[in-house]
């Protein structure tokens, strides 16, 4: 399985398999959309856009919070024409989308992680 995570998990430190894509537009309005439509259920997005002046490894990146997290939960950056979502915590891969709504649809389904463990 594959994992987006440095050596260690704790650190927060994404390794150099992030995916380097971009975020078009529309995608991040599609984020910013599936957040107004499951805020009632506890989840807020921040949107990490790489700066497009500067060259490199490293992509635009969704993280996806749960309420009253300060970590993410999940992660989702866009990958050689599909969306991957990991796991914020374990840094495992959970799955490749052929949208954006498709990944954020499917953290929906997902337990939720304790950070501290």
């Amino acid at each position: 399985m594959r994992s987006f995570l440095a050596a260690d998990p704790h650190s927060g430190v994404f390794g150099p398999a992030l995916p380097a894509g971009r975020l078009s537009a529309l995608d991040q309005l599609q984020a910013i959309d599936w957040q107004d439509s499951v805020r009632g259920e506890g989840y807020r997005i921040a949107l990490w856009l790489q700066d497009r002046s500067l060259a490199g490894e490293g992509g635009d990146l969704v993280s996806v919070y749960r309420a009253g997290e300060t970590r993410p939960g999940w992660n989702l950056a866009a990958r050689e024409g599909e969306f991957a979502l990991w796991c914020g915590v374990t840094g495992d891969e959970l799955g490749a989308f052929g949208s954006i709504r498709g990944a954020l649809d499917a953290i929906r389904g997902l337990p939720r992680f304790r950070h501290d463990s």
